[in-house]
């Protein structure tokens, strides 16, 4: 990581990147995280699945993930945007 202090703005009611889901992470940071972790296709742990957008950047920077998501509604958004060719990849 290039720096001990990162930061990104948050993703509010009036931000252009927000989505339905009422705790969104801002999308730099989560691949920021992502890309200093693991190497390409090693394994990131998601605890919250949440809509699916870290998982969706997992796939685009070649990474294997698991992942989980209690709230039903969530967890098809999640499936669904994966299985859409990884959702709104361009945009993130």
């Amino acid at each position: 990581m290039p720096y001990s202090w990162w930061y990104y703005g948050l993703v509010k009611n009036v931000s252009k990147d927000k989505t339905f889901h009422s705790c969104q992470i801002p999308l730099g940071l989560v691949k920021m995280l992502i890309k200093s972790s693991p190497k390409e296709n090693g394994v990131v742990q998601v605890l919250f699945g949440g809509s699916g957008a870290e998982l969706i950047l997992c796939k685009g920077l070649v990474r294997d993930f698991i992942s989980r998501e209690l709230h039903k509604p969530y967890y098809d958004m999640a499936i669904d945007r994966l299985n859409n060719d990884g959702g709104d990849q361009k945009e993130l």
